[in-house]
C-alpha cells in the first residue's frame, strides 16, 4: 500500500447491519490520504463477507488483519490489534456502526496540524470532537454530546480524566507520539478510550474541536439517553440519597471510584518510571487512597483537585469516602 498520512484503526463485531454505511461515509471523506485498518473481532454475522468484498472494491484503502482464530478479544484488545498495525504519521478509531460526516478526516487534520505548529516537537497530541447522537433509524436523538452529558471537553487535565473519561474514541485524531506510548492496551481493560486519553494527558495534551463530525448511533437497549441526563427531580433525589441513606450513597461513590482506581493503578505501575515526580506521587497517592485515614484521604483529594465532574458526586464523595 501507499503511504497515507491518516490510518484508520477499526474493530468490529457483528455489525452487518450498520457496516455499509460507515464503510461508504468513510469512502465519502474529502480527504483522501488514509486508508483503513480493520480487526475483524470473531464475528458469527455477514461482517467478514462485507468487510472481504468491500477490500476487494478498494485494494489500495483497506488493510484486513487476519485474525486466524476467530477469536472475540473485545473491544479494546480488538482495538491495540487495529492500532499495533497503524504505521501512519496519524491515526484515527472507528466504530462499525457509525456515520462519519464528509468533513471529518479534513477537520481533524487541519486542527492537529495547527497544534503541533505551536507545540514543541513530537509532543503527543490527541484532538477529539463532538458528535450527534441518532437512533438505529438515524433519527437525532442530540444534535450535541457534550451538551446532553453536560461534558467539559475543555477540561481535560490528567486530575480529571484519571476520574473519567470525557473523549470519545470515535472523534480521536491522535499523532504517532500517543500511539507509540499508549501500546499495547493492557489485556484486562474494556475502555480503549479512556486508556488512550490518559495517556495523551499525561505525556502530551488533549485538545478539542468544538465540531460535531460524525453520528453516533445508539441502538438495541441504548436507544434513549434520556435516562443519562438526569432531571432536577433526579439530582435532588440524589443529594437526599447522599445525606439520608449514606450507605446507597457510598456504594455508588465506590463504584464511580472502582473503575477509576483499577485503571489508574494499571497506568500508574506501567509508567511510574516515565511520569515526572509530581504526576506519579499524585497517582501513588491516588490508587493508596483506601489504605488512608479517614482525614488523609480527604487531604488527597483537596490537595490535587481530584474531583468528579459532577457537584452532587463530588459532595457525595466528601461525605462517604
Amino acid at each position: 500500500m501507499r503511504p497515507v498520512d491518516i490510518d484508520i484503526a477499526m474493530s468490529v463485531y457483528n455489525a452487518d447491519k450498520w457496516l455499509p454505511e460507515m464503510l461508504d461515509s468513510i469512502v465519502r471523506q474529502t480527504a483522501r490520504s488514509w486508508r483503513l485498518i480493520v480487526w475483524n473481532d470473531g464475528s458469527t454475522d455477514k461482517t467478514a463477507e462485507i468487510l472481504q468484498e468491500w477490500q476487494e472494491r478498494h485494494p489500495d484503502r483497506m488493510f484486513l488483519i487476519q485474525n486466524k482464530e476467530n477469536k472475540n478479544l473485545g473491544i479494546a484488545q480488538g482495538f491495540s490489534e487495529a492500532l499495533t498495525c497503524c504505521d501512519a504519521p496519524y491515526v484515527m478509531l472507528a466504530d462499525g456502526d457509525d456515520i462519519w460526516l464528509p468533513d471529518k478526516i479534513e477537520l481533524s487534520y487541519e486542527f492537529i496540524r495547527s497544534q503541533e505548529s505551536r507545540l514543541p516537537p513530537q509532543t503527543p497530541i490527541l484532538i477529539h470532537t463532538d458528535l450527534e447522537m441518532v437512533s438505529a433509524d438515524k433519527v437525532s436523538i442530540a444534535p450535541s454530546t457534550w451538551q446532553v452529558y453536560r461534558m467539559r471537553p475543555t477540561d481535560n487535565k490528567i486530575r480529571r480524566i484519571m476520574y473519567g473519561n470525557n473523549v470519545s474514541g470515535a472523534t480521536m485524531l491522535m499523532n504517532r507520539a500517543v500511539v507509540d506510548i499508549a501500546l499495547p492496551i493492557p489485556e484486562t481493560l474494556k475502555e480503549q478510550d479512556w486508556w488512550l486519553a490518559l495517556a495523551a494527558s499525561a505525556f502530551g495534551v488533549i485538545v478539542p474541536l468544538p465540531k460535531v463530525t460524525m453520528l453516533y448511533r445508539r441502538h438495541g437497549n441504548n436507544d434513549n439517553i434520556i435516562s443519562n441526563s438526569p432531571s432536577a427531580r433526579d439530582r435532588m433525589r440524589r443529594v437526599l440519597t447522599t445525606v439520608y441513606r449514606p450507605s446507597s450513597a457510598r456504594r455508588r461513590i465506590y463504584e464511580l471510584f472502582g473503575r477509576s482506581y483499577y485503571i489508574c493503578n494499571i497506568f500508574y505501575y506501567r509508567y511510574k518510571n516515565q511520569l515526572t515526580p509530581e504526576l506519579s506521587q499524585m497517582f501513588s497517592d491516588y490508587i493508596n487512597l483506601r489504605s488512608l485515614g479517614f482525614w488523609r484521604r480527604r487531604y488527597v483529594i483537596i490537595r490535587y483537585g481530584l474531583w468528579f465532574r459532577n457537584v452532587l458526586a463530588d459532595v457525595g464523595l466528601m461525605l462517604v469516602l
